[in-house]
């Protein structure tokens, strides 16, 4: 008969990289691999696992199952908590001994004192008595915080639980068994740091993720795949249904059940893990990653070194601010997540930011250029009709001024926008400086370079003719 007990909760160690961390954008799955026999096997797995979920796969013949009820996991914490409450025991045995010998002093008889000798003895008694509740009243303090910690450890997050589990096992020889089951309580969030330098004209991208699990013990050894997508779980095509036109169509029972209830995330509670609509379908791999329970691990998923172009950006179209940006072209994907923004050394601040696909050209920002003055005047605006044409002329004309108060030559992207119409009696011309580029969005760029303490000057208009109402 062979029993093993699993690190994950007891004594022997799981057999080196024999633990594998599969993370979907909304699900989590452990998985973890034993060498058996024939006879009982034992371990302990986390409070939420039941046996439903639990997947066990062995060429051992499993002829019995069971999932005990909720115990403490042994761990430091519990060890902590076994100290402290010691420590409140003992202090509480000081206590009452001190009690003891406080009753025994009241009991104490002044018989056959001659009368010399009992203001002495009342003396002595009193200096005693003053003694003992000095030292009661340390002992009461002391009872009082080992209490405080006590109840205080015994209400802590980390008091992890965990359950039992048993199987009889039947085999001719030592086999593998696997144990898989979701994960509750998995936190995960992404972040990604980008890191320009100005000077050297490149740009540093580290992806990375953020990790922390409650299971009540640290996993060692473990292997972790996470996917830039969510768990598929639909192992066939949905019922096929006639489609009778001029009538609604009508929606499956399971779809009109997930339209009207609450969206619920059994397998991780509470993860920052869903990327949404730009979900990726990048895969990555890390092994031999150690994992302490309740403490957050980054672990590094991928890093490059890119050449960039930097420049100013202005969204007239907006608020009218001067923006630096960096042009970029990623050598292998950049997945969506929260990115922190590095420009010469220094964090200029942070923030969700799109996927960038790999061999695509690319923008990141790095917050507002100070040294760009921006000024935008309304120049004209006014109505003209032509009678003979039956038609009415809208004009519209901007003037930026912008300043280089920098020490250095800066290269600015001014970008408007045209308005657009998709009425074809509706005719729109740009007016004042011509634009570099312009897209069929109806965004327009200027292009300038402008040297220190100089101003540039950019015209931009349009004329809106309609027929007359």
């Amino acid at each position: 008969m062979i029993r093993l007990v699993s690190a994950l909760c007891l004594v022997a160690p799981l057999l080196a990289g024999q633990q594998l961390l599969e993370v979907y954008t909304d699900k989590a799955f452990l998985t973890q691999r034993f060498e058996v026999g024939s006879g009982k096997f034992e371990t302990n797995l986390p409070e939420f696992v039941t046996l439903d979920a639990l997947h066990v796969k062995s060429s051992c013949k499993v002829t019995k199952k069971s999932l005990g009820s909720p115990l403490l996991a042994k761990s430091p914490y519990l060890e902590r908590l076994d100290e402290a409450k010691k420590a409140y025991e003992e202090a509480n045995r000081a206590l009452h001994v001190q009690e003891a010998k406080e009753r025994l002093l009241q009991n104490a008889s002044l018989n056959d004192l001659n009368m010399n000798n009992i203001s002495k003895q009342i003396d002595e008694f009193g200096k005693i008595f003053q003694e003992q509740l000095i030292t009661k009243a340390q002992l009461e303090k002391e009872v009082q915080v080992a209490k405080e910690r006590y109840d205080a450890l015994k209400t802590d997050p980390m008091a992890q639980k965990v359950k039992p589990l048993e199987l009889a096992l039947s085999c001719n020889g030592p086999s593998l068994l696997e144990l898989r089951y979701p994960i509750q309580s998995l936190d995960l969030k992404r972040k990604n740091r980008f890191e320009g330098d100005v000077i050297e004209g490149s740009l540093r991208v580290e992806q990375s993720i953020y990790l922390t699990h409650k299971l009540g013990v640290g996993l060692e050894g473990v292997t972790l795949h996470l996917y830039g997508h969510a768990y598929n779980d639909r192992l066939n095509p949905p019922k096929f249904s006639p489609w009778y036109i001029y009538e609604p169509i009508p929606q499956p029972k399971r779809a009109i059940m997930a339209m009207s209830a609450a969206p619920i995330n059994e397998s991780m509670q509470g993860a920052d893990v869903v990327i949404g609509n730009s979900q990726s379908k990048q895969f990555w791999e890390i092994s031999g990653l150690n994992l302490p329970s309740n403490e957050t691990v980054q672990i590094p998923l991928d890093e490059q070194s890119l050449f960039a172009d930097f420049d100013t950006f202005i969204d007239g179209y907006s608020q009218g601010k001067a923006y630096i940006r960096s042009k970029f072209t990623p050598q292998k994907p950049i997945d969506r997540a929260m990115g922190e923004f590095i420009l010469g050394g220094a964090l200029v601040g942070g923030g969700w930011h799109e996927p960038f696909e790999s061999k695509e050209q690319s923008f990141v920002y790095f917050g507002k250029n100070e040294h760009i003055g921006v000024e935008k005047a309304l120049r004209e605006d006014f109505t003209t009709t032509n009678a003979s044409e039956k038609t009415q002329t809208t004009k519209i004309l901007y003037e930026y001024t912008l300043t280089n108060r920098a020490k250095v030559v800066q290269e600015v992207v001014l970008s408007e926008k045209l308005p657009i119409s998709r009425k074809g009696d509706v005719i729109i011309k740009s007016i004042g400086d011509k634009p570099d580029t312009t897209t069929a969005e109806g965004e327009v760029h200027y292009k300038l370079k402008i040297k220190p303490d100089e101003k540039a000057s950019v015209r931009f208009g349009y004329t809106i003719t309609k027929p007359l109402p």
